[in-house]
């Protein structure tokens, strides 16, 4: 059944509600006290006699007697009454189902209780004032009865489907009384009700729902923020069956019906909450909340126009979580960001098992790492280094191409197959001395048959735990120190002792160039390689043979100084790399750089890298061009990656996949990825921060100037010193530690078994597959309206709001109340666990007929003004300043708390509770019988006089001692007398 209007009876709203509280006055009547049914007549039933009490049969009664009062078409509702007789008692009967049972007397008096002192009347005070409030609100009063008129899609059994999982909840009792003692414990005041200091927590969240519905601000267009993003959301059509149902979702037009059954486990939305769940179960959640408020830094205090409050400092030096979420944003507001998503969506969607494997390698990397300690400063001075390159191999030669495309273009290269193993061999084995007579040549002549190699194998391991050394370096560490003293060594030929020829000015620059084929002699002088006794384009293994091989006649090639040659100082490095297959490897890498003129930044950046092995770095160069960091300390852990993973294979394959991309608007995959990542690292254009300084590197106690940051920094800078708090503390040192495992964890944690890796987290790869396609789809729908840089831009502001206002430090709060209960906390986080644990049955637990509910409610046509405007009034009226519902409030309390919340338990498990005869819960026969009078009476839409008639009487019923609630409430505190 569809609910054809929000509410369907409301213009008899009190005629229907007086007989359900004369029901629970009856309840006291026919036990203990007078009845309110007969004129106030008294009317007792015995103990003796209440096994004959039929408790559904006498409250009909009652139904029946007030139905039969009503000045609209009586006669046809009680006829309306007596069809369905039946069934209501039944309900009925369900729902107080232990009448006869003493323990029932108990309950009904403790609820008594609450009239006897004076609650729930004064509850109902309350009520009165709000509706009289809203009378009194014009806007308001539109506002309902626009909402009132819109057709609503959502089907009411299925409401009443997920309020019965919800309700079966084994620990729900544990929960309510866990919520029930974390209010009693932070009320604001002791058992006298007196004030004792504490937090209020109530008080606070009304405060918090205040200020956020009263700040709700209308839009121009009247139409529901991403509502098309939320459908997509929550019921996309997927071809993907992660659980085995077999069911798949049927596509919807945004903002249309759904055209069939969906299985709502297999949505984006839901894969989203099942990875919040895996978070939940790791608690990270909560954890997670020590670092961060460290990271934001002590509290300060502010005054405002609501009086002073503890926030956090929002200046830019002082807030470095602002700072990076702020970056963040700036990031996705980058023209290439969006073409870069999709490829990287198409690419999730369209090569899924090579997504799970390079996620997998990823894992075991991490893995791997955490073996290895590295410290921060290692890593920072590394990457700074390389920054720089980064930058300029995004940037377009004068052929307008870019090193780090042609490198995505080079990926699909074959003879970088095995490239992971040639870089294992040269980080794990020492020197091996080879030379021009006893290496292996390996070239066969194909005119031939297959040469049997000589066994000369690395046999020498470099001791990972020992300092580097001459005597203990590995091949690697030797190529790149080769590279490095060969950087800007010139070679010139001699004859005698007389020049005769320069040959390079960079003897590193040329070999390379020789790797890519490109070092021609004859461009020098045409008999220069006959004299040599070198091909005219030698190739890099003939400048292996020249450069280590005695040259009595031209004098050989020395390292940097001029004077030492390179044959025996290092020129051996040479035959190794060649030996281990690197040589090959890197061939294509060569070849790239040679294409466009960029050899010297390739030799530029081994060098570089050699500059980071300390102390052996800086010996050899008397302390000085050293960075003073020791990257040879992650020779073993790089090792161990190269040998036990394929993680490089898995990267190349993602490169050439990404090249092979067409987007919609036909641009290549790889053009867009690497247009992205030219933003990243463009260090061109000044960086503007948060407070408008422009390249400002951010420290602890001062903001400098550093032109020449690139836009990757907004998020690098704030997070080290994000990471800095935290380290300098060593409670938040310890949960950051627990964060960071339990999200690597989620993410990247893999289970290995017979030479196979997968990630155990088996809805990681399917939510990248399907979430990602549907942001893609948002950002062109809303980049194509031009309002996706300013979604970004109030994210942004918001976010500054919420850490530099009140609702940071009161959200930490909250957390930290129930954290410091362990029981609580326990309670709090099962129940989450239990909403959101998908089981066998799509469509029977909770978490999927939550997700039923939603992907209806979410396709509900309002206007959305008029919902902003109820809600600034709901603001207006909770605020506790204004005390406008303080005794509503504290009635809600109590009943919430009363025997530790069973009794609320009993009556919502009891509302949602299958009648044995009709197999229909009370909630539902009452609401169908609802509506079956309201055909009756055959009301249709509502006007803004009908509202107004509808709260004006429900005002004066709330408050009339005669025919009213106070009446009812009058007869209860009498029962005894």
């Amino acid at each position: 059944m569809v609910i054809r209007r929000p509410v369907a009876v409301f213009k008899e709203m009190f005629e229907k509600a007086l007989p359900f509280l004369c029901t629970l006055g009856f309840i006291a009547a026919a036990v203990v006290a007078p009845s309110c049914s007969d004129g106030g007549k008294v009317a007792r039933v015995s103990i003796e006699d209440r096994s004959k009490f039929d408790f559904g049969a006498e409250a009909f009664k009652i139904i029946r007697s007030e139905t039969a009062k009503s000045a609209d078409k009586p006669v046809k509702k009680v006829e309306v009454l007596d069809r369905r007789q039946a069934e209501i008692v039944e309900a009925l009967n369900t729902l107080f189902p232990d009448t006869k049972a003493r323990g029932f007397l108990k309950r009904v008096e403790n609820l008594f209780t609450l009239i006897d002192d004076g609650t729930i009347p004064k509850m109902t005070r309350d009520l009165a004032r709000v509706v009289g409030m809203l009378l009194a609100d014009d806007k308001t009063i539109d506002a309902i009865t626009t909402l009132s008129n819109t057709t609503a899609r959502i089907e009411r059994g299925k409401v009443v489907d997920l309020f019965e999982s919800l309700v079966k909840y084994d620990a729900l009792e544990s929960a309510l009384s866990a919520l029930a003692k974390v209010i009693r414990n932070n009320d604001g005041v002791d058992e006298s009700g007196a004030p004792n200091g504490e937090s209020d927590i109530v008080g606070d969240w009304l405060s918090f729902f205040s200020d956020k519905l009263t700040g709700l601000e209308d839009d121009a267009t009247g139409q529901t923020p991403f509502q098309d993003f939320l459908i997509r959301l929550l019921a996309e059509d997927l071809s993907i069956d992660p659980f085995g149902v077999g069911v798949t979702a049927n596509r919807i037009d945004a903002g249309g019906a759904i055209t069939g059954t969906f299985n709502p486990k297999q949505t984006p939305a839901s894969l989203i909450l099942q990875n919040v769940r895996a978070l939940l179960e790791k608690e990270v959640l909560t954890t997670g909340v020590t670092g961060q408020e460290t990271a934001l830094g002590p509290r300060v205090s502010k005054t405002d126009s609501q009086g002073s409050y503890a926030s956090f400092d929002d200046r830019l030096k002082d807030n470095p979580v602002i700072d990076l979420l702020w970056g963040f944003l700036e990031l996705f507001k980058l023209p290439a960001f969006r073409p870069a998503l999709e490829t990287l969506a198409i690419y999730a969607r369209q090569h899924e098992p090579e997504l799970r494997d390079l996620l997998t390698q990823v894992g075991r990397v991490i893995a791997i790492s955490r073996e290895t300690a590295v410290s921060a400063k290692e890593k920072n001075t590394l990457f700074d280094t390389l920054l720089p390159f980064l930058d300029d191999f995004c940037e377009p030669t004068p052929s307008g191409r870019t090193i780090l495309r042609e490198l995505m273009r080079k990926a699909s290269d074959a003879r970088l197959s095995g490239l992971s193993q040639a870089l294992a061999t040269n980080y794990r084995y020492k020197d091996r001395d080879l030379t021009k007579t006893n290496r292996p040549n390996p070239i066969p002549d194909p005119t031939l048959p297959p040469a049997v190699e000589p066994a000369i194998p690395f046999n020498e391991l470099t001791d990972f735990s020992q300092p580097r050394s001459a005597a203990n370096r590995s091949a690697h560490h030797g190529m790149l120190k080769l590279l490095h003293e060969t950087n800007g060594a010139p070679y010139r030929v001699t004859l005698l002792g007389v020049g005769l020829t320069t040959v390079t000015n960079n003897m590193a620059v040329f070999y390379l160039e020789s790797m890519a084929g490109n070092a021609n002699l004859n461009t020098i002088n045409a008999l220069l390689a006959g004299f040599l006794g070198l091909p005219a384009t030698p190739s890099a293994r003939d400048m292996n043979d020249f450069v280590n091989t005695n040259q009595p006649i031209s004098g050989n090639p020395t390292l940097l100084d001029g004077v030492t040659p390179i044959m025996g100082n290092g020129g051996e490095y040479l035959y190794d790399m060649e030996y281990s297959g690197l040589l090959d490897k890197l061939t294509p890498v060569a070849e790239v750089f040679s294409g466009l003129g960029k050899t010297q930044r390739l030799v530029d950046l081994f060098s570089e890298l050699y500059r980071h092995y300390a102390p052996t770095a800086q010996a050899e160069m008397g302390g000085k061009n050293s960075y003073g960091s020791d990257i040879a300390a992650v020779e073993e852990m790089t090792w161990k990656i190269m040998q036990q993973t394929t993680f490089v294979d898995a990267l190349l394959l993602l490169l050439r996949r990404l090249d092979g991309i067409t987007l919609a608007d036909g641009s290549n995959g790889g053009d867009a990825f690497t247009a992205f990542l030219g933003d990243l690292f463009n260090d061109d254009a000044p960086l503007t921060l948060r407070d408008g300084a422009t390249s400002t590197v951010m420290e602890a106690d001062r903001v400098t100037v550093a032109p020449g940051m690139a836009r990757l920094h907004w998020i690098l800078e704030p997070s080290r010193r994000i990471n800095e708090r935290i380290k300098a503390d060593a409670r938040a040192r310890e949960a950051d530690d627990k964060v960071f495992k339990a999200v690597n964890d989620i993410f990247f944690e893999v289970q290995q078994s017979q030479g196979t890796a997968t990630l155990k987290n088996a809805v990681i790869v399917p939510t990248l597959k399907t979430v990602l396609p549907v942001l893609v789809d948002e950002i062109k729908l809303r980049q194509g309206k031009s309002t996706w840089t300013g979604d970004m831009q109030w994210t942004q502001d918001k976010i500054a709001e919420f850490y530099a206002g009140r609702d940071a430090p009161r959200v930490f709060d909250w957390i930290k109340l129930v954290r410091d209960d362990p029981a609580s906390d326990r309670e709090f986080r099962n129940f989450l666990l239990f909403l959101l644990k998908p089981e066998s049955d799509a469509l029977k637990d909770a978490y999927g007929r939550a997700l039923v509910v939603l992907s209806e409610a979410v396709q509900i046509k309002v206007d959305t003004n008029a919902v902003r405007q109820v809600g600034r009034f709901v603001g207006r009226v909770i605020r506790p300043s204004d005390r406008v519902v303080v005794d509503l409030v504290d009635g809600v309390e109590k009943v919430l708390t009363l025997d530790n919340g069973k009794e609320v338990l009993r009556l919502l498990r009891a509302t949602f509770t299958r009648g044995a005869a009709t197999n229909k819960a009370p909630i539902t026969v009452l609401l169908d019988v609802s509506e079956d009078i309201d055909r009756v009476t055959g009301s249709g839409s509502y006007t803004r006089q009908d509202w107004i008639e509808i709260f004006t009487d429900l005002r004066d019923s709330l408050l009339d001692d005669v025919d009213g609630v106070e009446h009812f409430y009058d007869v209860i505190k009498k029962r005894n007398r």
